[in-house]
């Protein structure tokens, strides 16, 4: 059975524009995301973050582990929070054929909102094998820093219920 799921794009840091032909992050209900979690945690949350984006994401990776979210990342993304004393579990990229990385990560259901901002031709490939999954497996899909900082709001505010489905699946 498919979850429901809206397709969302972040217009401002405080609204959500539903445009079916502008696709930046997938996002399902959001309240199994707060209520998903082992060990007194919310939840776990895997952030895949280039380069570029990694100073700017770091208040964001803070604001979810607040929130008491378990973070798991890619190396050079859990090198980069480790910097900053923002404790991650590294997961092997796709690409990098070790184990585990995220998809298996994401069969087991280990993840429960997926982070992902990517660049390069590496990174857009397994972004392609991750998104694929996730709207098979129902987890939340977030593709730009402005979706990010939205879902990451609405989570501290409580509003977990506003984002409501385009369509079922």
């Amino acid at each position: 059975m498919r979850s429901r799921s809206a397709i969302i794009s972040a217009t401002s840091r405080n609204s959500f524009s539903l445009k079916p032909l502008v696709v930046r992050a997938a996002v399902p209900n959001l309240i199994p995301l707060v209520t998903k979690g082992d060990s007194g945690s919310k939840g776990t949350v895997f952030l895949s973050i280039s380069n570029k984006l990694k100073v700017e994401f770091i208040d964001l990776a803070q604001r979810l582990k607040d929130l008491g979210f378990k973070l798991i990342a890619t190396k050079g993304t859990a090198a980069h929070l480790r910097n900053s004393n923002i404790r991650s579990k590294v997961i092997w990229r796709i690409s990098d054929n070790k184990s585990p990385d995220i998809l298996s990560i994401m069969r087991e259901g280990n993840v429960n909102l997926i982070i992902n901002l990517p660049t390069g031709k590496r990174a857009a490939t397994d972004g392609a094998q991750m998104r694929r999954l996730a709207v098979e497996l129902g987890i939340p899909f977030i593709t730009t820093i402005t979706g990010a900082d939205a879902a990451i709001k609405s989570l501290e505010e409580g509003e977990i219920n506003y984002l409501k489905p385009l369509k079922k699946l």
